[in-house]
């Protein structure tokens, strides 16, 4: 992650993964907290689905509603920037 984005560009990525993560949970309907749950599959070529669950582990993201999708999100990257600029 470039720490000199803007912090208006890191809202804008937020936003987009936030409805990207919303939009495969909408997909996926009950699967999706079943899949998100499953241990990271060893084989086969990866989907969007399994970006998806990456994400939200890394960045323990709360997925109960869009909203909160966003601010975890949003402060998920915030700390990853502060991470990424106090080790330079």
């Amino acid at each position: 992650m470039n720490s000199e984005q803007s912090p208006l560009m890191r809202q804008v990525f937020a936003t987009w993964l936030s409805l990207v993560i919303f939009q495969v949970k909408k997909d996926m309907g009950a699967d999706f907290d079943t899949y998100l749950g499953a241990p990271d599959a060893d084989e086969g070529i990866a989907s969007i689905a399994d970006a998806v669950r990456s994400f939200i582990r890394l960045g323990d993201l709360n997925t109960s509603a869009l909203p909160e999708l966003f601010v975890s999100t949003q402060c998920w990257l915030d700390r990853r920037v502060r991470e990424v600029e106090s080790a330079a």
